[in-house]
C-alpha cells in the first residue's frame, strides 16, 4: 500500500498568476518573479495500491487530460498533479490477515490483528 501526498494545479493566466505573486509577497513567500504562480486546488492523501492506480485514481476525478508534472507546454487553465511525497504500508509484514464469515449475517469479513512480540534467542540472551 502507498500514501501519496499530493498537490493539484490550474495553470494561471497572466492576471491571475500576479496576483498569486502579490499574495506570496504579503504571506513572506518569496518565489521567483519569473516562475508562473499557479493556483493550487488542492492538496490531500490518497492511500491505494501503487502509482498507476493513483494516477487513476486522479484521472478519473480530473479528467484524462490532468498532467502529472508542470511543463511550460501547459495553456492557462490546464490543471497538473505534483506528488509530494509517499509513504509505503505493509501490513502484511506487521499484521496477519484473517478472513471469516459471520455467523448472524453471512458477510465475509477481512480484517487484521497484530502479530504477538516475540523475541529471538540472541535478544532473549542479550537481556540476561
Amino acid at each position: 500500500m502507498l500514501e501519496i501526498i499530493y498537490r493539484i494545479y490550474e495553470v494561471a493566466d497572466e492576471e491571475t498568476a500576479a496576483a498569486n505573486l502579490k499574495k506570496d509577497f504579503e504571506f513572506g513567500l518569496y518565489s521567483s518573479i519569473s516562475k508562473a504562480q499557479n493556483t493550487e486546488l488542492v492538496m490531500d492523501c490518497l492511500v491505494c495500491e501503487s502509482r498507476e492506480h493513483f494516477k487513476e485514481i486522479i484521472k478519473m476525478n480530473y479528467g484524462d487530460n490532468i498532467s502529472f508534472r508542470y511543463s511550460r507546454k501547459l495553456k492557462a487553465g490546464d490543471l497538473y498533479c505534483v506528488i509530494i511525497g509517499e509513504h509505503c504500508y505493509n501490513t502484511e509484514k506487521y499484521f496477519n490477515k484473517v478472513t471469516f464469515t459471520c455467523d448472524c449475517c453471512n458477510a465475509k469479513v477481512e480484517t487484521y490483528f497484530g502479530k504477538p512480540i516475540a523475541f529471538s534467542e540472541y535478544e532473549v540472551k542479550q537481556e540476561l
